[in-house]
């Protein structure tokens, strides 16, 4: 096995697992031969099998700590572990706090309100009732009732620990003084956690897609080592994969020739779109291997698939972003968002332009009715084609630069809005 490695990624949980170079009889990698045995009917059969993990979930979801998050990581586990002599698998646990967005009604008017780290999800309605002395003291009976207190003197878990011990409902802690208290006093509220949708396309399209070509990729010997990767909590902020980076070391990332990143492969309304390593489009170029990607997924949507693509940004909202912050040379696919399709888009790819890529993104309708399998499984076969290149060589990648990290913004930026590449015909 090279030192080298391909390594794909997407937002599920942080597992990995590492491809050999199996010393028996099977035939050399094949994009042709490999892509031949992607189906649409196993992706679908994947997309099936992750919402009943998410349907079988209290909140139909496949959040982190869920049950249905932790039947993802079991299966996908389980299923590579069923070829031990083909891949190494190892699953890498960490410690993370999680906490929701929260929604906050007073009379029928929402206001800003931010959940508290630790705080369990659920619901709370009642009166509200000031709390004398900052919260730092035992409170009476408060059952029913929601405590407002004002920030300060002692730490926010020791207020809500006293109110939880008088029975209260909930715990608003406010930092302006009287006007709140004055505005909110004697109202009723409505505390409510905000719940995500199965994510089927988002991202178990991706995460499908690799699984799909892991067990394939069993058919075929290798030169250069292959790495399957699914991250933990890409949504809270990109935690799996950054643990990840966090704990390699100078060498550990040195070996790592290319990043492959792929969430969001089945949108309805969809876009070719390809990461634009060579800055062509967003002015904004990869470390060394980004552009030789890009122009690899190019190649093979030209001349093998003779279909359009267009370019996407490196925004920092896929797991890509701690890799590029070391240096790591990146590239992928994608097929939007919450972002509206162009008019150009729409006549390249059809579909409807002014509506969004995915309608039902982070919505409870992403489920295995949301997906555009023609996209899907063109997408899938993409992939396969470019990690067959890369299986074999790393020849048409330029040489690893490990003397300078080139210095990058953080690209952890959740809250953007994807953006759009310009369309080539």
């Amino acid at each position: 096995m090279k030192l080298s490695q391909l390594v794909f990624g997407f937002g599920v949980f942080a597992s990995t697992f590492s491809c050999a170079s199996p010393t028996d009889t099977r035939p050399l990698r094949d994009s042709n031969k490999l892509r031949r045995l992607l189906t649409r009917s196993a992706l679908l059969s994947k997309a099936k099998t992750l919402q009943n993990f998410a349907y079988d979930t209290p909140k139909r979801n496949r959040q982190i700590g869920t049950p249905g998050h932790n039947a993802t990581i079991n299966w996908i586990y389980d299923t590579i572990n069923q070829f031990p002599d083909y891949y190494e698998s190892y699953l890498q646990p960490y410690d993370m706090l999680l906490h929701e967005d929260a929604n906050l009604t007073v009379n029928g008017k929402a206001l800003e309100v931010y959940s508290l780290g630790m705080s369990p999800s659920g619901k709370a309605k009642g009166p509200v009732v000031h709390i004398p002395n900052l919260g730092c003291d035992k409170a009476t009976d408060l059952t029913g009732k929601i405590a407002l207190i004002l920030r300060g003197d002692c730490q926010s878990a020791v207020k809500d620990a006293y109110a939880g011990a008088a029975n209260a409902s909930g715990v608003l802690i406010y930092n302006t003084g009287n006007a709140i208290y004055s505005t909110m006093n004697g109202y009723s509220l409505q505390l409510v956690s905000t719940p995500e949708g199965p994510g089927v396309n988002d991202n178990g399209s991706g995460s499908n897609t690799l699984l799909e070509i892991a067990v394939q990729l069993t058919n075929f010997s290798i030169n250069n080592a292959v790495r399957f990767s699914w991250w933990t909590a890409e949504e809270p902020g990109l935690l799996g994969a950054t643990y990840y980076v966090a704990h390699l070391n100078q060498s550990g990332i040195n070996k790592i020739r290319l990043l492959l990143n792929f969430d969001m492969l089945a949108s309805p309304n969809y876009a070719y779109q390809i990461y634009d390593g060579d800055g062509s489009a967003f002015n904004s170029t990869g470390p060394p291997g980004s552009a030789e990607a890009e122009h690899a997924f190019q190649d093979y949507f030209t001349n093998e698939a003779h279909q359009g693509w267009t370019e996407t940004e490196f925004d920092g909202r896929s797991d890509y972003g701690p890799f590029l912050d070391v240096s790591i040379a990146c590239g992928g696919l994608f097929t939007g968002a919450e972002g509206n399709k162009t008019v150009q888009e729409a006549a390249l790819f059809g579909g409807e332009a002014g509506k969004p890529y995915d309608v039902n993104y982070h919505l409870a309708g992403d489920n295995a009715t949301n997906l555009n399998i023609g996209a899907w499984i063109e997408n899938t076969k993409a992939i396969a084609h470019v990690l067959a290149g890369y299986a074999r060589s790393f020849d048409s990648l330029p040489p690893r630069n490990v003397s300078v990290a080139a210095k990058r913004e953080v690209l952890a930026k959740r809250g953007a809005l994807r953006k759009r590449g310009s369309p080539r015909y």
